[in-house]
Formats: C-alpha cells, sequence, structure tokens
C-alpha cells in the first residue's frame, strides 16, 4: 500500500487540473508540503464554472464532469503569495486565468506540474477539507 497526500477540488477545476490547463490553485492558506499531490474531484460541482466550461467547450472531457473520484497525480512545487503573479500576469495561461479566484479571500497560489491523469474507478470517493491522506493503490 503506498500513503498519498490528497488535495478534494471542485470541478470543473479539478478536471482543469488532470488536462493540464490549470497550473495553479489558489487557497486561502499556504502549505510548506512540496511533492506529489493527489487531486480528487469533490462530489459537488461549482456549477456556474461548470456551465460555462461547457458553453466555451465543443467536446468536454470527461476528467472534468467526473466527480467523487481520484483523477491524477500532479506534483506540487511552489507556494507563494498571488500579489507576486501581478506583475506577470501575462506568463499565465488563458485557462489558469479563467478558472483560478484571483481575490484577497484566497491570497496563495499553488504551483503544480506535471499531471499524470488515473484510471478512473467506479468506487466513489469521499474528499475532505485540506491536505489529507489516503492510502491504497492507484
Amino acid at each position: 500500500m503506498t500513503e498519498y497526500r490528497v488535495l478534494t477540488i471542485k470541478q470543473p477545476y479539478a478536471g482543469l487540473i488532470a488536462l493540464g490547463f490549470k497550473t495553479l490553485e489558489t487557497r486561502s492558506w499556504a502549505t510548506n508540503y512540496r511533492g506529489q499531490l493527489l487531486i480528487q474531484a469533490s462530489a459537488s460541482p461549482d456549477k456556474p464554472m461548470l456551465e460555462k466550461y461547457h458553453a466555451e467547450t465543443k467536446h468536454p472531457s470527461h476528467l472534468v464532469t467526473t466527480n467523487s473520484a481520484f483523477l491524477c497525480l500532479v506534483d506540487l512545487v511552489s507556494c507563494f503569495k498571488q500579489s507576486a503573479l501581478l506583475d506577470n500576469v501575462n506568463k499565465l495561461n488563458r485557462t489558469t486565468m479563467q478558472y483560478s479566484h484571483w481575490n484577497i479571500d484566497e491570497p496563495f497560489a499553488w504551483k503544480l506540474e506535471n499531471p499524470r491523469i488515473l484510471r478512473i474507478s467506479d468506487t466513489p470517493v469521499k474528499g475532505r477539507l485540506g491536505i489529507w491522506k489516503w492510502e491504497g493503490e492507484l
């Protein structure tokens, strides 16, 4: 059995991370953790943003429409204050800009790299708040 650190994220954000389109995850809190992170799609999506995704996408990915499942592994490589990005906003991709919360309530950005898509299990996974631990085989 392998132990993983997990972050539960609402759709469409979790799927966009798995697809490599969303490289920053914004949070109200910083983390010192660096390393492999398992991304889990929560049971309930962000409905307005999911509707926006469907309206803008001709061929939606199952990775963006799946809930209560592990979607991918990523590498969490850094965590920094969003204010550090404001001068370099032109370096961010369009999807990261559209599907990130750029506000004072979520002042930290987590840099995610190297998404590895997983086979989605038929067994639902119950998410949790914060970074949590899960032991098992993917």
